[in-house]
């Protein structure tokens, strides 16, 4: 008898290992991956609700995916061959303002500029 189960994140199926019911996922990263979609649907739910010490490193990533690795003020995306740290920022330097529209990826460049 041979079970298999789907994978939360990418859906596709998988044979059983080990206990049927820890089967959720194919490996480890496709749990993370499942894991930081979760959390940046949770954020875009209640946006600005909530003040960051630092943006959480899913939300630079969602970014960074959705906009492109590139700094939104100088548009550079590499600097010597190699791709350019991003920060994410404020618009409005208002760090309690964590809506989407408000943040922005910059290069540490501009970042000492502004």
């Amino acid at each position: 008898m041979n079970s298999c189960f789907t994978c939360l994140n990418c859906g596709k199926n998988n044979p059983v290992k080990g206990h049927s019911y820890t089967n959720k996922y194919c490996n480890n990263s496709c749990q993370q991956q499942h894991r930081q979609r979760l959390l940046v649907k949770e954020w875009k739910s209640n946006e600005g609700s909530t003040a960051w010490r630092q943006v959480p490193e899913y939300v630079k990533k969602y970014l960074i995916e959705s906009r492109g690795h590139k700094c939104e003020v100088c548009q550079n995306e590499t600097h010597n061959g190699h791709s350019i740290p991003l920060n994410v920022d404020y618009k409005d330097n208002n760090s309690h303002n964590n809506t989407e529209e408000n943040l922005l990826l910059i290069c540490p460049n501009c970042k000492s500029q502004r």
